[in-house]
């Protein structure tokens, strides 16, 4: 399922991700749930 890729992709990328990163990311997946 898509929804787990996106789940696993997402924690790689907090654990990478700084704090500055982290407000992006927040964003990012914000607008991909709205699209939904």
């Amino acid at each position: 399922m898509k929804e787990v890729d996106y789940k696993k992709l997402i924690i790689e990328m907090l654990n990478m991700a700084d704090e500055r990163c982290l407000k992006l990311i927040y964003v990012h997946i914000k607008a991909l749930l709205g699209l939904r």
